[in-house]
């Protein structure tokens, strides 16, 4: 995976050396948390048993396996499963914004949305309650789960209209709580979230994959194959009753505040596979090899951008006056971030936001700011997937936004687990 600048200019800052190095160290986060790598780790063959994360199945007592790919990462999530169990896995689908690699035996199905319901992503919650319904017990039903599921899995439930529920996920998810409120939403009233689609496979064992990213495990895809937690749903109803929404929505829509916990099916597990944690571990590993102090401000921030990014300038402030580098040295800190969207939900705008913000409080020379989306730009050149900020050199959020000087390109990787910050600081 390589990060070029369609104008030629790979980096701004004054100094090649450390240039190279944030170059090298970001290429480096994202290998980390490769969603194919992980998930390759995660399945294996061991002695006539199958291993699937946690989940321990003699080779003699599986029927089919099946799978559930949906996310930013959802093609090589489900190309790793793939290569590692072949024709034993027997029925499945892809749902998200690239297909597998030809050939792929699977169906796919193209969705783009990371954060609403859309038609589409009404299709593949069907298509993956349908699958589920028709497993039977000694079967497997393996979901691969990743940031941007929440929105290409969500669906109303009956009786609500497809552009009513948007509107109402759209509602929740304004204000400072909305990016911890939609995921919940969507798992009270998604049709195959909230445990739904574990319900669905009736009995079956179901061993679910995930990649997060910061949040914790339990909030991505909207919890398909989790159980809504009372706690969470009274915080949802309070927050719409604030708001004035909760006697404005539709009976289908309030009922599930009224109702009790559902009995949840057994054998039903979930593991987390990959996360920021891997992308930041990835990151310091390359640094100390660099020469260079890594340290770790925090596996997830989840401020809007301009916040996030003042928090990050207060911290290079506080290590370089406790632990400023040595000559021939750096100091590398680093933060993963959400900029307070939803799972999979951030945009370049943000990205924007964040580097003239940090260009904006930057107070010490010889200093770089860069953050970097970890799905990639997917093919999109003229839509930068990060940027870096020198404290010496102007910033333009216009023709950094265009793929201009400063702004990184990084080729359609494979990890999505949010965004990474590093502040690289030399003498």
């Amino acid at each position: 995976m390589l990060f070029r600048n369609p104008q030629g200019t790979l980096l701004v800052g004054s100094d090649p050396e450390a240039r190279r190095a944030v170059s090298d160290i970001l290429q480096e986060a994202v290998k980390g948390a490769d969603a194919y790598l992980a998930v390759r780790r995660a399945v294996r063959r061991e002695e006539g048993a199958l291993r699937v994360g946690n989940l321990f199945v003699p080779e003699g007592e599986l029927g089919e396996v099946a799978f559930v790919a949906v996310g930013n990462c959802a093609a090589p999530m489900a190309q790793a499963l793939h290569d590692v169990l072949g024709e034993q896995l027997t029925q499945g689908f892809v749902a998200g914004p690239m297909p597998p690699p030809p050939p792929w035996p699977f169906l796919y199905y193209p969705v783009v949305d990371p954060v609403l319901p859309s038609p589409e992503s009404v299709g593949v919650a069907d298509h993956a309650l349908e699958l589920a319904a028709s497993l039977r017990k000694r079967d497997l039903l393996i979901p691969l789960l990743s940031p941007g599921a929440l929105g290409m899995l969500g669906s109303p439930p009956p009786g609500v209209f497809l552009e009513e529920y948007r509107e109402v996920l759209e509602t929740v998810a304004k204000g400072p709580e909305g990016a911890s409120l939609l995921p919940v939403a969507a798992a009270l009233w998604g049709r195959a979230q909230g445990g739904r689609l574990a319900r669905a496979a009736a009995g079956v064992r179901v061993e679910t994959l995930l990649i997060e990213s910061g949040e914790g495990g339990t909030p991505v895809a909207g919890m398909p194959t989790l159980p809504l937690g009372e706690p969470s749903k009274e915080t949802l109803r309070k927050a719409l009753d604030a708001r004035g929404l909760l006697s404005r929505l539709p009976r289908a829509l309030t009922d599930p505040f009224h109702n009790g916990p559902l009995p949840f099916p057994e054998r039903v597990h979930s593991v987390v596979v990959g996360g920021p944690t891997d992308a930041l571990e990835a990151a310091g590993e390359c640094a100390s090899d660099h020469r260079h102090h890594p340290r770790l401000l925090g596996v997830h921030d989840p401020s809007p951008p301009r916040e996030a990014a003042r928090n990050l300038t207060s911290a290079v402030e506080d290590f370089a006056s406790l632990l400023p580098p040595k000559p021939g040295e750096g100091l590398a800190l680093f933060q993963g971030l959400s900029l307070g969207r939803p799972e999979g939900g951030i945009t370049r705008e943000d990205l924007a936001d964040f580097l003239e913000e940090a260009h904006r409080t930057l107070l010490r020379r010889k200093t770089l700011v860069a953050v970097l989306l970890t799905s990639g730009s997917l093919g999109e050149r003229t839509r930068p997937s990060g940027g870096i900020v020198g404290a010496e050199t102007p910033f333009d959020r216009r023709t950094f936004l265009q793929g201009g000087t400063g702004a990184l390109d990084l080729r359609p990787g494979f990890s999505d687990v949010g965004a990474v910050a590093m502040a690289y600081l030399t003498r």
